[in-house]
């Protein structure tokens, strides 16, 4: 993943099946998300439904959902 993650660019959107298959802990996710959003790139979660727009202020809900979501994965 890391790979992948190099070769993203501004306006790009990176597309993950399951939240855990980013990262193994919450903290590592939250940090990937965020890096990511700053460097302009979307993140969308497709079995949660939960994507993360580059440079948008993210629903605060959506963030409270993303963060339960974790804590159950």
């Amino acid at each position: 993943m890391k790979e992948a993650i190099k070769f993203l660019d501004k306006g790009d959107t990176l597309i993950v099946i399951k939240i855990y298959r980013l990262a193994r802990s919450i903290i590592d996710l939250n940090n990937i998300v965020k890096e990511l959003n700053l460097k302009g790139v979307n993140v969308r979660f497709l079995k949660e439904n939960i994507e993360f727009q580059a440079g948008e202020n993210n629903n605060s809900l959506q963030t409270l959902l993303f963060n339960i979501e974790l804590t159950g994965a």
